[in-house]
C-alpha cells in the first residue's frame, strides 16, 4: 500500500510507500516506527526506533471518536472524514486540525 497526501491549495502530492520490516515494524523516508502490543499492565504504544532497534520516542495514543459514521474526531488528528469507493471501502482520508486544513490521504494499490 502507498499513502498519497493531498494538498490541492499548495499545489503538490507526497507519496510514501511504506516498507515493512517485521509484523510489528515498518519504515517511511528517515524514520522507523513500531508497534508494541499491550502486555504486563503496559498499554500498547508506537514507537520510534533507531537502526538498532532501540526506542528513541514514545508517540502517543489518540483518542478517537466517531461522532457520526465516516467522521471522526481525535486529539492531534483534529477531524477526519473518511471517504469511500463505490465498493463501501475506505478509499481515502481528509485531516482537518488548526495547522493543517483539507489534507487528504488516499489508498493506492501498488503495482
Amino acid at each position: 500500500m502507498q499513502l498519497t497526501a493531498r494538498k490541492p491549495q499548495a499545489g503538490g502530492d507526497c507519496s510514501v510507500l511504506p516498507r515493512t520490516i517485521t509484523a510489528n515494524r515498518f519504515q517511511m523516508p528517515g524514520v522507523t516506527f513500531e508497534f508494541s502490543p499491550a502486555e504486563g499492565g503496559r498499554p500498547q504504544a508506537w514507537h520510534i526506533v533507531d537502526g538498532d532497534g532501540r526506542r528513541l520516542l514514545e508517540l502517543p495514543l489518540v483518542k478517537f471518536d466517531m461522532p457520526k459514521a465516516d467522521l471522526g474526531v481525535g486529539d492531534y488528528v483534529g477531524t477526519v472524514r473518511f471517504l469511500r469507493d463505490p465498493k463501501g471501502s475506505i478509499a481515502a482520508f481528509t485531516l482537518n486540525r488548526n495547522s493543517a486544513r483539507g489534507v487528504r490521504f488516499e489508498r493506492e494499490r501498488v503495482r
